[in-house]
């Protein structure tokens, strides 16, 4: 079976400086850790594992993990 690799792209929120998912209630402070909103529990799941992510303004804007 084949793994189909995800995009994300993040957007910097001036309220609470941070990253959030577009689409998505998963935020970061720094794009490396990735907590859910809703639950404030690390983000574990198959499509976020599989991932990568562009982040756009802020301190990492442009730059790309995953």
């Amino acid at each position: 079976m084949t793994q189909t690799q995800k995009h994300y792209e993040a957007r910097w929120t001036g309220i609470g400086n941070r990253y959030q998912i577009i689409g998505q209630s998963w935020i970061s402070q720094d794009g490396v850790e990735w907590i859910d909103a809703r639950t404030s529990e690390p983000v574990d799941t198959e499509d976020f594992h599989n991932a990568s992510i562009t982040m756009f303004g802020g301190p990492s804007d442009g730059e790309v993990v995953g």
